[in-house]
């Protein structure tokens, strides 16, 4: 009996994974995966096997608790190998999501089984404000627990050029710095480049507005969103559907003029049957190499 305990508390922390990793509701255990396991238990080995699945807890609650534990203890090995690591890194972002939400996230790199390892310290929401103050307490808080000396530890520190992250007087960095003199800040390469590819050369930003047209009037209609997949898989392509464009923090650009690229025989097929204008810029050898040089700089 406990054999069989210890099988469904294994059972239990198992499917609970699965569900983490897949993103699903708590509840898609219990409703969906347990009624479906004992119906293939049932169909391939017998009802006494359906049995042993009922003892497996999977309520919602019992989920959620798996996956804290399992986050809790991912925690504690990342926190176990900085403490062991000589020196270590820091990376910080502050941006918004989708619903509006303030977001804090910190990422950490060290040097594990002679290995730069690179892994999530935390991501805690901000409720008010975003103040370099706000940023320096969280980072208190959420790491209060780890006990890590980042003084003797941190040689560097990254982040975006934020008035709230960088600022002189009052800014996250300058006030963490008191807190890791040994540490040098760097700013971000990533936001450098965006901030780079905001003055782009006019013939360069004259074929990122064509490309942003030419996805614009596919995907913004619902009929030629549904043609255009069809003409991809009648030609046996690599990609079924563009991607749109957008002004985030992480950059898009290489992503949608890369799937241009790729699938620029479908869309100049397509624009074609369309009788679309836009047709000639994908039949156009010069357009087409500029295009391939852009999505290779953007891509950088």
């Amino acid at each position: 009996m406990s054999n069989l305990n210890e099988k469904a508390l294994l059972a239990s922390y198992r499917v609970a994974f699965h569900v983490a990793k897949a993103g699903k509701p708590h509840t898609i255990a219990e409703n969906l995966i347990l009624p479906a396991a004992l119906d293939i238990a049932e169909i391939m080995f017998g009802k006494q096997e359906v049995q042993k699945l009922k003892s497996i807890p999977l309520p919602d609650n019992t989920i959620q608790r798996r996956i804290s534990d399992m986050a809790a203890d991912v925690r504690d090995q990342v926190v176990a190998k900085i403490k062991e690591s000589t020196f270590v890194s820091l990376q910080f972002d502050e941006s918004t999501d989708i619903a509006g939400c303030a977001q804090f996230i910190a990422f950490v790199r060290f040097e594990s089984n002679e290995r730069l390892m690179e892994e999530i310290l935390f991501c805690k929401a901000l409720p008010t404000n975003t103040t370099g103050q706000c940023l320096y307490n969280m980072f208190l808080e959420a790491t209060q627990d780890f006990n890590v000396d980042w003084a003797k530890k941190c040689i560097a520190i990254c982040s975006d050029g934020a008035k709230a992250m960088n600022g002189s007087k009052s800014g996250f960095i300058t006030t963490l710095k008191e807190l890791m003199p040994n540490a040098c800040w760097m700013h971000c390469f990533l936001h450098r480049q965006a901030l780079a590819a905001k003055t782009l050369p006019q013939e360069y930003n004259q074929v990122l507005n064509i490309i942003i047209k030419i996805v614009n009037s596919i995907k913004g209609k619902s009929l030629q969103t549904r043609l255009f997949p069809v003409i991809c898989q009648d030609m046996c392509s690599l990609h079924q559907n563009l991607l749109y464009h957008t002004e985030g923090r992480w950059l898009s650009k290489g992503k949608v003029l890369t799937r241009v690229f790729e699938l620029r025989a479908e869309l100049l097929v397509y624009l074609q049957q369309a009788r679309s204008e836009y047709s000639k810029f994908i039949c156009d050898s010069e357009f087409l190499l500029k295009l391939a040089f852009f999505r290779i700089y953007s891509s950088i």
